[in-house]
């Protein structure tokens, strides 16, 4: 998928560089989303229906982007890879739910609540694509996912991350989650603090 500025900017740099194309094409998707204030101004979809695909699409956003930006290795990957296989063995449309945003069939972040039996439920592989942070999106996902759970019964909440998603805490924390739980992590490639956050629901 290229936004009409990349297109543009595709054309421009194509009988250059592949590097200097790839620059160019990144620089006009930044400088289209510098425009953008609100998720009001980019058209996009979020549907909860999961799709042969979108699984595998999940895990490679996961192990690219933890790697880009966290410096995590392929054992991450492999172990989103085995928690993916775990959940689908039981999967339930009814009590566990997907939400996937996507722009023109891209998809760019997701969040899932995940059921643990009873009134227990945990969310997981919450991710928001770099290019589409700062607009809202991630905080529209999570409230679903919230909202999800307490329409459907939900009385507790929990979801795992690491000591340095400090932006993402602070938005747990401010939900009402509290810390439970942390302990070391050293097979992703850097010693990491993984955390356990927990909401009760009224």
């Amino acid at each position: 998928y290229f936004t009409p500025a990349q297109k543009s900017a595709k054309l421009v740099f194509s009988s250059v560089n592949f590097k200097l194309r790839v620059w160019a094409i990144n620089y006009a998707q930044a400088l289209y989303l510098s425009n953008m204030t609100t998720m009001k101004d980019i058209e996009i979809n979020i549907r909860t229906e999961l799709k042969p695909g979108d699984i595998g699409y999940l895990i490679h956003m996961h192990g690219r982007i933890y790697a880009d930006e966290c410096g995590y290795n392929h054992i991450f990957e492999g172990y989103v890879c085995k928690t993916f296989y775990e959940f689908l063995n039981d999967y339930d449309p009814v009590k566990d739910c997907f939400w996937l945003a996507e722009i023109n069939g891209a998809m760019i972040g997701a969040i899932v609540v995940v059921n643990r039996g009873a009134d227990k439920a945990q969310l997981r592989w919450f991710i928001v694509h770099p290019q589409y942070r700062r607009l809202g999106l991630g905080r529209r996902l999570f409230k679903s996912s919230i909202e999800f759970c307490r329409q459907n019964g939900y009385r507790e909440v929990y979801l795992e991350t690491t000591a340095e998603q400090q932006t993402a805490i602070k938005m747990y924390e401010k939900a009402g989650f509290k810390k439970i739980d942390e302990r070391i992590n050293p097979t992703w490639g850097k010693i990491l603090v993984e955390q356990t956050y927990v909401m009760q629901i009224d």
